[in-house]
């Protein structure tokens, strides 16, 4: 019996090749399937036979909200550092970015200093505290 070859991007399933589910990723030819992208997670693993192939597909998923994945393969999401917050399927550590009363990306995040103040979440710096009012210390979100 003879078994095909899959070309970059599909899997064996069943004996035939098949288009990557969502999600996954398989660059190179060969008979071994499809992998969770980056930003995707894994939450079936595919159960593989040598000469028919998978007779469960791999099914990935996207990272939840405050979380990352920088590599493909079956591994499981990472979360972002404290104070920090990305979008769902985010594929780096940089998507996690300062929520309010914080600034910076990635490993970068900081609290605001007295005086300052950042109301959103995202990358940006914290602002100075309009004339006559002030935060009462660091991390604030709304000046007062």
């Amino acid at each position: 019996m003879c078994t095909p070859v899959c070309r970059a991007h599909r899997e064996l399933v069943n004996g035939e090749c098949q288009q990557c589910s969502s999600g996954t990723v398989k660059p190179e030819r060969g008979n071994h399937p499809c992998e969770c992208d980056r930003g995707f997670t894994n939450e079936t693993s595919g159960l593989y036979d040598e000469t028919s192939g998978l007779s469960q597909r791999t099914s990935c998923a996207p990272c939840h909200t405050n979380q990352f994945k920088p590599t493909t393969g079956n591994s499981s999401c990472l979360l972002c550092p404290a104070n920090s917050s990305s979008p769902g399927a985010s594929d780096e550590l940089d998507d996690c970015v300062g929520v309010a009363g914080y600034t910076g990306q990635g490993a970068n995040v900081t609290s605001c200093a007295a005086g300052t103040f950042k109301a959103d979440t995202g990358a940006a710096a914290c602002m100075d505290c309009p004339g006559n009012s002030s935060t009462e210390g660091v991390t604030a979100s709304t000046a007062s």
